[in-house]
């Protein structure tokens, strides 16, 4: 029986990645997968992990794939079942093997790759105006998404804060990268037919309403999930 199965979503920055993976995983009671959380998790509780990150970072070096890899192995240990969303990963082809390796422990790959459209324009009003919660990666947005207390967690009531890169001079560059690396990714969930585009420029609604249509599609009979979706 199989016990655990694996989707992504990917797109460019400020495309909605985290809103729709929070949707899908409170609706179906999914575990929300994000490597930025794993790293600031990681370095937060000082890991053995973290202290390597700190290091890192310090010396103002890059995250190795093999580091990424590491904390992905390591938080699906503790996944036995249900389903699990990657929240913007793979975002390079590399780590494509990097995934792969991580889930054999768990027999399947991927069941379904999200692609999420957006224009440039559009990308620019959300960035600007998005605000974290760090602890748990909720997201806001001051005008399509405000929280009930102006900079304050709904759940929590913990600060908000807002990422060093949602700033308008940093996200060109941004993009650009996105672009570049995935393509071939974007080639390659296209060629093995796991990849669903949907046009996130549209009302956060009707973006959920696209997704759940195409998960119901999809055989859960094996993950015993109806109750989780009631919860």
């Amino acid at each position: 029986m199989q016990k655990c199965i694996f989707f992504s979503i990917i797109g460019p920055p400020g495309s909605g990645k985290g809103t729709l993976a929070q949707f899908i995983c409170q609706k179906y009671g999914f575990t929300h997968l994000s490597t930025g959380d794993l790293i600031r998790e990681a370095v937060r509780k000082q890991t053995k992990v973290g202290l390597q990150i700190q290091e890192i970072k310090s010396n103002n070096q890059l995250i190795t794939n093999e580091i990424i890899g590491e904390l992905l192995k390591e938080r699906l240990s503790t996944i036995e079942e249900g389903g699990v969303v990657f929240d913007g990963f793979p975002r390079k082809f590399e780590q494509l093997r990097i995934l792969e390796e991580a889930l054999q422990s768990k027999g399947p790959n991927l069941s379904l790759v999200i692609q999420l459209m957006i224009d440039r324009e559009t990308i620019e009003k959300r960035i600007t105006g998005r605000l974290i919660h760090p602890k748990s990666g909720r997201i806001y947005h001051e005008i399509y998404n405000p929280p009930k207390v102006t900079m304050k967690d709904d759940i929590t009531g913990e600060q908000l804060v807002r990422r060093n890169d949602d700033e308008i001079k940093k996200l060109a560059p941004r993009i650009e990268r996105y672009q570049k690396f995935s393509k071939p990714i974007i080639e390659h969930f296209t060629k093995l037919q796991l990849l669903f585009t949907i046009d996130s420029s549209q009302e956060k609604q009707a973006m959920f309403n696209q997704a759940v249509q195409k998960f119901e599609q999809l055989n859960f009979s094996d993950l015993n999930l109806q109750k989780q979706e009631q919860m």
